[in-house]
């Protein structure tokens, strides 16, 4: 069972586990260049890409097919993060969860941001930038929404101006994916199909994905471990298992 996760407290209603198609066109249109491959440490065989017409230019918001763009780090309201929203190296195995988080009540309380409720215009310029988002997390540690872009994606000059424009009082963190718009998807068709261990498909299990380290959380009844290893196993660094205790859907 796929669970779907919001920044309920900023209104953002972007699921975190929401299935995106491969976009065909950019906010100014035209055909999306395939992604590079090379996600470091993945379990997952890389994706080769390749660009979709031989000789043309990348349209406005895509890198292109024979390099991953160039990603300036600029600090501000909308900061831009050129480190991709990876998982420390030693985290398998807990869900997802960070340590080191900081409980979110405090800053998410304050009155400015309750009253002007930033998270529902984010959402409506996000959705021009659909395509691109891979997803969204809330980042403790400085008080700022993240918003994790697939690694074809290059405007983000374009959609730091556009959410700097909102003027909100939501502090906006962008950032590359840590791993290529095809492998995601290749980790989420495995989730899907349950299909990486016998009892798979007949234990009770609940995933997202976590924007924020770029990996897919899975929650595995506690009575199958060897599902949640064999998972581990075969999605890598992609996933974070964790054992709960279950109730049969």
């Amino acid at each position: 069972m796929r669970c779907s996760r919001v920044l309920a407290v900023c209104l953002v209603a972007l699921p975190a586990c929401r299935r995106e198609a491969v976009p065909h066109a950019g906010p100014s249109g035209g055909k999306a260049a395939s992604v590079v491959a090379g996600a470091p440490g993945s379990g997952l065989a890389s994706a080769q890409g390749a660009a979709s017409d031989a000789g043309s230019s990348a349209p406005t918001g895509v890198a292109s097919a024979d390099s991953r763009p160039v990603i300036t780090r600029r600090d501000g309201a909308v900061s831009v993060e050129s480190q991709p929203a990876c998982a420390p190296a030693g985290r398998a195995g807990d869900g997802g969860k960070d340590p080191a988080a900081t409980p979110t009540e405090k800053w998410l309380s304050d009155p400015e941001i309750q009253a002007k409720r930033p998270g529902e215009a984010i959402e409506r310029e996000l959705v021009n930038w659909k395509p691109f988002v891979a997803g969204t997390y809330l980042d403790n540690p400085r008080h700022a929404m993240g918003i994790v872009m697939h690694q074809d994606f290059a405007d983000y000059d374009g959609i730091r101006q556009k959410l700097e424009a909102l003027n909100g009082p939501l502090k906006i963190v962008l950032r590359p994916a840590c791993h290529p718009r095809q492998t995601i998807d290749e980790a989420r068709r495995v989730l899907d199909l349950k299909d990486w261990h016998p009892r798979a498909k007949a234990v009770p299990m609940l995933w997202h994905f976590d924007a924020g380290i770029s990996a897919f959380s899975v929650t595995v009844d506690d009575s199958a471990p060897e599902v949640a290893q064999a998972l581990e196993q075969r999605l890598g660094d992609l996933v974070r298992t964790r054992l709960v205790k279950l109730e049969p859907r």
